[in-house]
Order: structure tokens, then C-alpha cells, then sequence
């Protein structure tokens, strides 16, 4: 689970826009959302594992490229008291937390989608971000959509949202750029146009092999794009080995993630939880 995506959510849908500038936000509505999705994770999924993913206060994609995210407001205290208490909700049910220095969610949650291909062990990653749909292989990633729906994606549910195959959605997030992340891509390449490329020439150097053939406004947006390709894909791109970079995945084995069902459930009862 990426917990600050959680976080984030619930505490900004349980508080509106009044309450948050007047400071009198109640930071325990992203407890309470966080605690909902598990519960309801748990009785719709019956996950074997669970493990919680948290962003790091800094990020490599930072260092980079100084724009990335720069358009999203600091984080008030309300909202960095809120992710406090869901941490320690988590450290009482007895929920493992990764948090890797410079990493976000999504790359731990990559990591070990990456280590359960291994084991085959089938996988949910539960975001928002469709940059997870690049660890679709076997597994599958939960998106939320209305407060009271998950969607699950399957690999063929995925290409087919986006008409693309999932080896491919590098190279289309690289064209498309991502708004909610301040990533520029190329202009007027939008998800229908890059889709279309990509399905007629395969990947991003073979477009440009055949540049020619394109529109002239098409081959200015390419153009433009050129000398910022590397970039943009380090920044569009999961990192599937952070426990090559930090050790702190080291400490764990699969059996730590193991979820003791009667124990949660005990411990929601005992702390007045459900």
C-alpha cells in the first residue's frame, strides 16, 4: 500500500477548502480513511502479505529536475501530523513500513513487486499513480476512483484502458509528461496520440527513426522533446532495485510480511478501531 498517497487523500477529502485555510482541519480524517481502506482491502482481497510504502521527504527525481512537483503547496502541519498518526495506527496493528531515503512509495512498491515475480507470488499495489502499471506483469494495481470504489487492473485491462502494451508504458509517459508531477512531455502528444505511435513503431527511438513521415507539428513536438528524453524518463521510470541502493529492504523477509488476520483483528477491536 502507498500510505502517503493515502494520507493524502483521505485528509484533503475530509477537509474542506474553508477549514484547511482557517487551520481548524481535523487531522484525524486520514486515520480514519486509511483504517477504512485496509479493512475493506483485507475482506475484498484476503492478501496473504500486506506491507506499507511511504514516500521519503526527499526524492532523486528532485535533484534532477528542481521543477518535479514544485507546483503542489508545502505540506501544512495538520497533514504532517495526520501521516504520524496512520504510522503509528500501522506500527500498533503491526504493519510493516519501508521508507527508503530519496525514494518514493511507488519505487519501494516496484522494489517488491519485482521481488515477488521472483518468488511468484501474485501482487496488488494499491496507488494512484499509473506509473505502477509499469510492474504489471503477473500482478495487478488498485487505483482509486470514488470514495467508495476500487478498480483493479489486470495486464490486459491495462493495455486495453490505455491501448498500449505495459512493456511500452515507459515510452508513453515519456511523450504524455505527467501534470500531477509538473514532468513536461512534448506538446500536443497527448495519451491518444502517443498510443497511436507507439502501436505503429514500437518504442520512442524508432519514432524518431521515422520522424519523416510524421505531421510537421508532430516532428516540432519530437524535436523539442529531443534533448529532454533522458530526463523525463528517469523521471517517469520506477525503480525496480531499491534495495541495491539502500539496505534497508535487507532487514526483512517475505515471512515478515505475513498478515496475522484473528491478531489485526484483535488489535482493531482492543484500540476501539472498527
Amino acid at each position: 500500500m502507498d500510505i502517503s498517497f493515502l494520507c493524502s487523500l483521505f485528509y484533503f477529502a475530509g477537509n474542506s477548502k474553508k477549514k484547511l485555510e482557517e487551520g481548524t482541519a481535523d487531522p484525524t480524517s486520514a486515520l480514519r480513511g486509511t483504517i477504512y481502506t485496509i479493512c475493506k482491502i483485507l475482506s475484498k482481497r484476503n492478501p496473504t502479505y500486506l506491507v506499507a510504502a511511504i514516500d521519503s521527504k526527499e526524492s532523486f527525481r528532485k535533484e534532477i529536475y528542481p521543477e518535479y512537483k514544485a507546483q503542489r503547496k508545502e505540506r501544512e502541519e495538520g497533514y504532517l501530523r495526520s501521516v504520524e498518526q496512520v504510522r503509528e495506527m500501522l506500527d500498533l496493528l503491526g504493519i510493516p513500513q519501508i521508507c527508503v531515503s530519496r525514494y518514493e512509495a511507488d519505487d519501494v512498491l516496484c522494489t517488491l513487486a519485482e521481488e515477488a515475480k521472483k518468488l511468484e507470488i501474485p501482487y496488488v499495489g494499491v496507488t494512484q499513480d499509473k506509473d505502477f502499471f509499469q510492474c504489471l506483469v503477473k500482478g495487478k494495481v488498485g487505483a482509486y476512483h470514488k470514495y467508495d470504489t476500487w478498480e483493479f487492473f489486470s495486464q490486459t485491462q491495462a493495455e486495453e484502458k490505455w491501448n498500449i502494451k505495459i512493456h511500452q508504458c515507459c515510452d508513453f509517459q515519456v511523450g504524455c509528461g505527467d501534470a500531477v508531477d509538473n514532468i513536461k512531455g512534448g506538446k500536443g502528444l497527448g495519451p491518444k496520440r502517443m498510443a497511436s505511435m507507439l502501436n505503429k513503431y514500437g518504442d520512442i527511438p524508432t519514432i524518431y527513426q521515422n520522424i519523416g513521415e510524421l505531421s510537421e507539428s508532430i516532428q516540432n513536438s519530437l524535436k523539442e522533446l529531443e534533448p529532454r528524453l533522458d530526463t523525463v524518463r528517469k523521471l517517469v521510470t520506477l525503480v525496480k532495485n531499491v534495495g541495491d541502493v539502500c539496505s534497508v529492504l535487507d532487514d526483512y523477509g517475505v515471512s515478515d510480511f505475513k498478515l496475522d488476520k484473528v491478531g489485526f483483528r484483535k488489535l482493531l477491536e482492543r484500540n476501539d478501531l472498527m
